[in-house]
């Protein structure tokens, strides 16, 4: 789940003081080379960071090759229009739940953009995301319909607009069901936000914090590094005995106290010692189905499963933990990935994940 080197250092690079970013800066480039090639090149999603590395580039003058300086002025630039286009999008959607009163909280991304970042546009969104409670849910479709959002086929949580922009409908929080509390009181800690000029009821700062955690440690989001940024950012605001406690029932401590160690000591992210302290006691706490749920995340995808395999550092137990959560998952595990099933049902559930990883590594081998 954490970032590798390279990751971490262009991080660094992004949100360190002047002296720290030019080191992270240099030792980054060192290791992928051309860093205009790169980011060109690369397919996880990292330029969603231009902007954001724009602003470092500027602020501390770090070096770079011919061009770089456009071609992050440019990403930032259109980023910029982005972030316009949404507000106005996410308007028109606030305007329609007003009109027939489906209360809602937004979250995600498009609440740190305005709330811990220097600019809206150095934050990249994808994607609107509310908070809505399953009673007020299924009246949403038709009233985000006057919005020009449709929803997908087969989804009562998941809208795209005309234009494209994705809206997602959250019950908590917490990505991962084994992690949900949908009675987590997100709505009632709620705090306005000021996005382009409209108050919105928002997540508050700590919840932020655990809806960043929790898709770093529960989805291929994790790869594209804006988790980490709003994590660094959001820290200083955070309410920790509020967080102790909502970690712990959630029972999200294994990957949380994983993930925040990164944050403190490779990003001096502003979360205290006692804090990690206590986080490691209740992953030392943690159960059967918690440790199952953390493995479930962090091998989100087949891919991963077959780097986990792959990694030179991962020990023998751990390559059995690896197959016997894909060969012999718990009952709980398949309802998380495919929801309740019978006898027979769950039976084929069980042959499909095995079925699916031999097949996907034949290909792999044919096809080489």
């Amino acid at each position: 789940m954490l970032p590798d080197q390279a990751d971490t250092l262009l991080l660094r690079a992004c949100l360190l003081d002047t002296e720290q970013a030019h080191e992270s800066w240099n030792a980054w480039r060192a290791l992928v080379g051309d860093p205009k090639v790169m980011l060109e090149t690369e397919s996880r999603g990292l330029k969603g960071m231009l902007p954001l590395i724009d602003a470092a580039f500027r602020r501390h003058g770090l070096p770079g090759p011919e061009g770089m300086g456009i071609y992050l002025k440019a990403a930032t630039l259109r980023e910029e229009l982005r972030t316009r286009l949404i507000a106005e999008f996410l308007a028109g959607a606030i305007d329609a739940l007003a009109q027939d009163q489906v209360p809602f909280t937004l979250l995600g991304g498009i609440v740190a953009a305005y709330t811990v970042y220097e600019r809206p546009s150095q934050r990249h969104c994808h994607a609107i995301d509310l908070l809505v409670s399953e009673a007020d849910r299924g009246r949403t479709a038709s009233v985000l319909a006057r919005a020009g959002f449709s929803p997908l086929a087969g989804s009562a949580t998941e809208f795209r607009h005309t234009d494209g922009l994705a809206l997602h409908l959250w019950p908590d929080v917490a990505v991962h069901p084994h992690h949900r509390a949908p009675d987590g009181g997100v709505a009632l800690r709620a705090e306005p936000v000021d996005v382009a000029g409209r108050a919105v009821a928002g997540a508050c700062a700590t919840d932020r914090f655990l809806m960043a955690l929790s898709r770093a440690s529960s989805t291929p989001e994790r790869r594209n590094l804006r988790w980490a940024c709003d994590l660094r950012l959001t820290a200083p605001l955070v309410d920790w005995p509020l967080f102790l406690v909502e970690t712990a029932r959630r029972r999200m401590a294994l990957p949380v106290a994983l993930l925040c160690r990164h944050q403190a000591q490779s990003l001096d992210a502003a979360i205290p010692a006692d804090v990690l302290t206590q986080l490691d006691a209740l992953a030392a706490q943690a159960g059967p189905l918690d440790r199952e749920a953390a493995l479930a995340g962090a091998l989100t995808g087949l891919r991963a499963t077959r780097h986990a395999f792959a990694a030179p550092d991962v020990d023998v137990a751990t390559r059995l933990a690896i197959c016997r959560y894909v060969a012999l998952p718990s009952a709980q595990c398949l309802a998380w990935s495919y929801g309740p099933a019978g006898g027979l049902k769950q039976a084929m559930q069980r042959l499909y994940r095995p079925a699916s990883y031999v097949v996907s590594r034949t290909r792999r081998r044919l096809a080489s």
